[in-house]
């Protein structure tokens, strides 16, 4: 385990092991709100600037949660707010607490399964959409993508691995070009101690995500678990380091051995060497394709299944409550998704008291449900 890891990897004590079903408790709801921030919005002619999310809050929110219950959503959520607070090594933190929940309490974590429904995973599935979106979804994995093109490349230069991206011709940009001539002559700034270290880091990332596919889907038996979005996105972001390794005469051979894509990597030497020299070979060209795909258009949306039109009008709820405080819309779409569940009579029951009892009445079911 990560001595970073603020989560305790171990079942908790008590009669159940994975502890509270926390779903509908107030602190386990405000983990969406404050995962999704406010977006900027103009309104009467002026612009109000958003806010991104409270990712100091949303991690001290998953670690008492953590207290309480085993739960694939909070670890999730913690990965997230690791990422932006401690980089790549808080997200491995993360991953490892979801590894732990797959690997040694899969039959008892929450969400829980449901034997009715064949174990279906599908629940289970949705949420590690949240770190790893497929190329058109309405998960707030994008934003886990956003946060790793955020990361520094390194502690001395303020360039990220998003203006790598840019460089590359991988990420179309509003902003002004970057001059790739002095972006990699900038880049020899970083020492090679601390490329090996940020190289490394990213295979061992990698690693847990073979890892956490592997376990999942053979505890699964059958369900198909990917995270080929965030992989390519690691892979992408390990190739550069190695790339810079090797730019630099293989500083730290072993390193290239480990990555899939190093050893294509140009050996060029020289400050003005391109750093699209490796995005033209094959390993480069194959780990571009994903980036077309990724951009995000709402109309293109498919929703797949209940479980995630559910979720699009919770998160339609909570954009709500953030940018409308005034509009009653919440509190109808809240009142929606409870009525998802219910029967016809409960429904009769939630619109009419009244008509509940009628309805008994007119179809003859007695107070306990049965015929």
């Amino acid at each position: 385990m990560d001595e970073r890891n603020l989560l305790s990897l171990s079942p908790l004590s008590g009669t159940d092991p994975a502890g509270e079903d926390l779903e509908y408790d107030e602190l386990y709801l405000k983990l969406d709100e404050l995962a999704s921030g406010v977006p900027s919005q103009e309104m009467a002619g002026s612009v109000h600037e958003g806010r991104e999310p409270d990712y100091a809050a949303l991690r001290e929110c998953c670690l008492k949660l953590w207290e309480r219950t085993r739960d694939l959503r909070v670890a999730a959520y913690y990965a997230l707010a690791e990422l932006r607070l401690d980089g790549l090594p808080g997200f491995k933190a993360g991953l490892e607490a979801l590894y732990f929940l797959v690997d040694a309490m899969y039959a008892s974590c929450y969400p829980k399964l449901d034997p009715d429904d064949d174990n279906d995973p599908t629940e289970r599935i949705n949420i590690f959409q949240l770190l790893s979106p497929p190329p058109v979804s309405m998960s707030d994995g994008a934003n886990c993508l956003s946060l790793l093109r955020r990361l520094p490349l390194c502690s001395r230069l303020a360039y990220t691995f998003r203006d790598y991206l840019r460089v590359c011709g991988m990420l179309d940009s509003k902003d002004n070009a970057l001059d790739s001539a002095l972006f990699q002559a900038e880049l020899h700034q970083i020492s090679g101690t601390e490329l090996t270290q940020k190289q490394q880091l990213a295979a061992e990332i990698l690693q847990l995500c073979d890892n956490l596919i592997e376990r999942f889907n053979q505890q699964a038996e059958g369900g198909v678990l990917t995270l080929d979005t965030l992989q390519r996105e690691l892979k992408l972001l390990q190739g550069f380091y190695a790339k810079q390794l090797q730019l630099r005469g293989g500083e730290n051979e072993g390193a290239q051995d480990s990555d899939p894509g190093a050893q294509d990597a140009p050996a060029a030497a020289g400050a003005g060497a391109e750093p699209a020299a490796w995005m033209a070979s094959p390993a480069g060209a194959a780990a571009a394709v994903p980036f077309k795909a990724e951009v995000f258009k709402i109309e293109d949306l498919t929703i797949k299944n209940r479980s995630e039109a559910l979720q699009l009008l919770d998160k339609c709820a909570a954009y709500f409550k953030q940018a409308e405080p005034n509009s009653p819309l919440p509190f109808l779409i809240k009142r929606a998704l409870r009525m998802a569940d219910m029967n016809f009579i409960e429904l009769l029951g939630e619109i009419d008291s009244s008509a509940a009892e009628r309805g008994r009445e007119q179809l003859g079911v007695r107070d306990d449900g049965q015929d």
